[in-house]
């Protein structure tokens, strides 16, 4: 169930932690695609390049609103 981040309840170091967890695993997992051997195709060149920081990005943008508000 998906609901509203009560986002005056965040402790804003919060933040830190998360993006740099979001960041260590975004690094990761682009030295993973650097180090396939496999033969290269959409999905595992694009298509991984795509969302290799999806949770950075996300983590990123629940900090922007936070900032917003909080301003």
């Amino acid at each position: 169930t998906l609901s509203a981040l009560q986002y005056d309840k965040i402790n804003p170091r919060v933040f830190k932690d998360a993006l740099e967890r979001d960041l260590k695993t975004a690094k990761k997992n682009l030295r993973r695609l650097k180090q396939t051997t496999e033969e290269p195709t959409f999905t595992n060149t694009i298509e991984a390049l795509e969302f290799l920081d999806q949770d950075l990005t996300t983590s990123w943008q629940v900090f922007e609103i936070y900032l917003e508000l909080m301003n």
